[in-house]
Parts: structure tokens; sequence; C-alpha cells
């Protein structure tokens, strides 16, 4: 499973120096690119890379906005120490609304990614894959909720 979602990963290696021509080749004509491999990719692949990131980006963006938030709420407590309070107040508050808003904007995006992802459990005539699918959605369902 975990390799389906590092498939999309491609390792970029150095170039030697030694293979980098300092002088233009002769031709002005390119040879044509050797295919290396040639990958398929099946409608259950399509679907967990699609509704996994989709879900999963959001979250991230959230969990940073959480962050966020608590950094926010903490700080309150030293504005009252402030003899410009009132304003500092005001103006903490508008960002966290913002903040919070954001955050609100995400939630129902991400929930509707999870609940593709379980759908892709029917994408695929193996067991395990689709047993693996629907593990993967009830966490990502578990986090969605924590948020």
């Amino acid at each position: 499973m975990w390799g389906l979602m590092f498939a999309s990963l491609i390792a970029l290696a150095p170039v030697p120096s030694a293979a980098i021509s300092p002088v233009p080749s002769a031709s002005p004509i390119a040879a044509p690119l050797k295919g290396i491999a040639t990958v398929k990719s099946t409608p259950y692949c399509t679907s967990f890379a699609t509704h996994f990131n989709g879900a999963v980006i959001p979250m991230l963006q959230n969990d940073y906005q959480l962050d966020t938030i608590s950094a926010g709420l903490d700080s309150i407590k030293e504005l009252f120490k402030k003899p410009d309070f009132s304003t500092r107040f005001v103006t903490l508050r508008a960002h966290l609304v913002t903040q919070v808003g954001i955050m609100q904007k995400n939630l129902p995006v991400i929930q509707a990614q999870i609940n593709q992802l379980r759908l892709g459990e029917k994408l695929t005539s193996d067991p395990a894959q689709a047993k693996q699918m629907h593990l993967l959605a009830q966490e990502m369902q578990a986090a969605y909720d924590k948020q």
C-alpha cells in the first residue's frame, strides 16, 4: 500500500560533471529520448493517489492553522498586561476568526475526499488492497474528526 503512495516520487540523481559536455553537439536534431519504463495505473491506484492527496493536503493546512490559533490563544493572557489591551485583543480576535474561517472552508473538501477514498475500495478485486483502503479511510476520518 505504501508503495503506491511513493510510486509517484522520482529520485533525481545528480549528474556527474564528467557527463556534461561543455561543447554543444554538432547535430542540430536531438536524438529521441529512450523510454526507461512504462507505468500503468489502475483505477484503484488513480483513485488512491487523487483522493489521498486531496484529503491530506488540506488536512496539513488545517494543522498549520491549528498551530497558529493555539499560539494566538496562548498570547491572549499576555494582552491584558498591556495598557492598550483592548485594541490588541480586537486585532488578535479578528486574526483568529480569519484562521478558523480558513479551516472551516477546508473541512467539506476533506470530508468529500475521504468519502471518495472509501469508494476506492470497490475499484479493486484484491481483498487485501480493499482492506488497506478501508483502514486508511478510517484513519483519515479519525484525523478529520479530531480537527
